[in-house]
């Protein structure tokens, strides 16, 4: 069993890796292995939104070859997922927002890539945005099915300030230790057979031959690549 933490800051050594090193700890204690990848060090491209990770065939393959590919492999291999960023102007980083846009493809696969896995988040400011960056992360894991505790709130600015925030340094470490043993104790969300591996707005555009917005012409099966 593996918990895949994956920092969304372009900072090596910040404030957001010293949080989610906090959460690994804490998982490791359990007994769960742990893997730390840093986005900054990635090549990952803007998603096209064409819904080609839909094609009949071939769900759960993104045509953009770059490193995203090798992050495909490891998101199918862990049972677990930690998001770790700061908030950059109220928001994530483009850094994460890139691959969770990316990473709606690994939705698509079999066995799965995200779907009805585990997952946390850590997020750090310097006073404001945390709930921001929440509410999407909230979206995030109902859409792709995830079960997730809770969040941990940060709060600092300058590099290393986090370790005066002794809550968030717990709650980081706490929050590992939960996700590991959801994992280990194989707490998950399941949908019927059916709705599993689906976007609910293009499975009914799917079932009923509808598209996605009024007078639309939306092709969920992403038919219109090659």
């Amino acid at each position: 069993m593996k918990i895949l933490l994956i920092n969304g800051s372009p900072r090596v050594g910040g404030n957001t890796e010293i949080l989610l090193n906090e959460a690994k700890r804490g998982a490791e204690e359990v007994g769960l292995s742990c893997e730390l990848i840093h986005l900054g060090k990635f090549d990952i491209k803007p998603c096209t939104g064409d819904f080609a990770c839909l094609r009949p065939g071939h769900e759960g393959e993104c045509h953009i070859k770059d490193d995203m590919q090798e992050i495909y492999d490891k998101l199918q291999t862990c049972e677990g997922i930690l998001f770790g960023t700061p908030v950059y102007l109220w928001d994530m980083t483009s850094q994460m927002l890139i691959f969770l846009h990316r990473s709606i493809a690994a939705m698509f696969r079999k066995p799965p890539g995200i779907v009805g896995k585990v997952g946390g988040l850590i997020v750090i400011s310097g006073r404001r945005g945390n709930q921001n960056v929440a509410n999407v992360f909230n979206m995030y894991f109902i859409a792709t099915q995830m079960m997730t505790p809770d969040a941990v709130y940060g709060y600092a600015q300058s590099k290393g300030e986090i370790r005066k925030d002794i809550h968030s340094m717990k709650s980081s470490y706490e929050m590992g230790r939960c996700v590991a043993l959801m994992v280990k104790e194989g707490r998950k969300i399941e949908l019927p057979d059916e709705y599993r591996y689906k976007f609910l707005p293009t499975f009914v555009c799917e079932k009923y031959d509808v598209p996605l917005s009024p007078g639309g012409d939306f092709k969920p099966k992403g038919a219109d690549r090659a």
